[in-house]
């Protein structure tokens, strides 16, 4: 992460020199090394950090100038959790700033900044926001909630995914390494907890519990979303499905119920289970949490 940060902190520093360049191409360039900068702080944050006002106070080392070469002065103390979050907040709305509306899904875009920003912006707590941006995300004709759940991952690129790393048979992703058990070419370092997928299997209906294979031999489940021979499934970073459920998660925060169902049941709907109507605004935020559980596992 630091390597990326690193080299995203060279772009935001050399580029604006570039004599030959447009200043369309430089706002590129740079807006896409400040989302990549923002990205890496709000991933290396969540593991090593905390949550602003539910746990944690310390944040990370902020590096905001690139170096060449490890000395003293590269060992920089950790920031306060508000500080780096703050980073991160700017970074990305610099990132908005600067991008283009684009339909590429395998590079930063506009879209993509506004995903992450309603991403962040749950994790602050600012419920107005994540309405905003995830509305702006949702409201771009240039993705929509994708009708085949399976399709996202047999497929690439889909209009599903508002951010995904493309991957090719010269430029492999690991992914099905990772995942496949050694009896299907694999190492099967990251296997399914038996009920983590009863839990997924548990209505008969829902489509994603079919992503799942029972190897005999070692006797353990594993996922089969990225299952592609050669290795070149596509990693989804950004994905609408997020989108409806961040937006669902803070109207129910804001006490729009009748509107977080609504974005709560349309994902269901695509995975082919039926509406639910929680009693109240807990039973909903919980019903909200085990979607996403089952949306986003592995």
């Amino acid at each position: 992460a630091y390597r990326a940060i690193n080299l995203a902190n060279h772009i935001i520093e050399k580029v604006p020199g570039i004599v030959d360049a447009t200043d369309a191409d430089k706002n590129r360039m740079i807006g896409s090394a400040y989302f990549i900068r923002g990205l890496a702080y709000f991933d290396l944050l969540r593991v090593y950090g905390g949550v602003p006002n539910k746990y944690g106070t310390l944040g990370l080392p902020l590096v905001t100038t690139p170096f060449t070469g490890v000395t003293e002065n590269t060992f920089v103390p950790r920031a306060s959790l508000t500080e780096s979050y703050q980073l991160v907040e700017t970074d990305l709305l610099k990132a908005e700033e600067m991008l283009l509306v684009s339909a590429d899904r395998s590079q930063a875009s506009k879209a993509a900044a506004r995903a992450l920003l309603s991403r962040l912006y749950l994790y602050m707590g600012n419920n107005a926001k994540v309405i905003q941006y995830s509305d702006l995300v949702i409201s771009d004709a240039n993705y929509s909630l994708l009708p085949d759940f399976l399709a996202i991952f047999s497929g690439k690129l889909t209009t599903e995914s508002v951010l995904e790393l493309n991957f090719t048979s010269t430029d492999q992703s690991g992914m099905r390494t990772w995942y496949v058990p050694t009896s299907k070419g694999g190492r099967g370092d990251l296997a399914a907890h038996t009920s983590f997928v009863q839990k997924a299997q548990a209505d008969p209906s829902d489509i994603r519990g079919t992503l799942y294979a029972f190897e005999t031999n070692a006797g353990i489940y594993y996922p089969t979303k990225y299952i592609k021979a050669g290795n070149i499934d596509n990693v989804h970073v950004l994905r609408m499905a997020e989108m409806y459920l961040n937006r669902a998660e803070a109207r129910a925060n804001t006490d729009d119920l009748d509107g977080a169902k609504a974005d709560l049941n349309l994902v269901r709907a695509r995975a082919k289970v039926g509406a639910v109507n929680p009693a109240d605004k807990n039973a909903l935020l919980h019903a909200i949490w085990a979607e996403r559980n089952l949306e986003f596992a592995f």
